[in-house]
């Protein structure tokens, strides 16, 4: 079991595929981090991949963050 609120989050916004779990992971500033995860995975080339980072990341961030923040960020 790996927790993700204890893990620094340079750990995964590097790596396009560990993007999802980056908001749930111990940020001094989160609201920040989310925004540029959200940046990161719209600069993603490939559109696919866009689509389900994206979307996998708007529902695990939606355990922490405000809908509606989360919603204007992955639309």
């Amino acid at each position: 079991m790996i927790r993700l609120w204890e893990q620094d989050p340079n750990l995964f916004i590097n790596q396009p595929g560990l993007y999802p779990f980056a908001p749930l992971t111990n940020s001094k500033s989160p609201n920040t981090l989310l925004q540029q995860i959200s940046a990161k995975i719209n600069n993603l080339e490939d559109i696919e991949q866009r689509q389900i980072l994206g979307s996998c990341t708007s529902i695990l961030a939606g355990l922490r963050f405000d809908k509606i923040l989360v919603n204007s960020l992955f639309q």
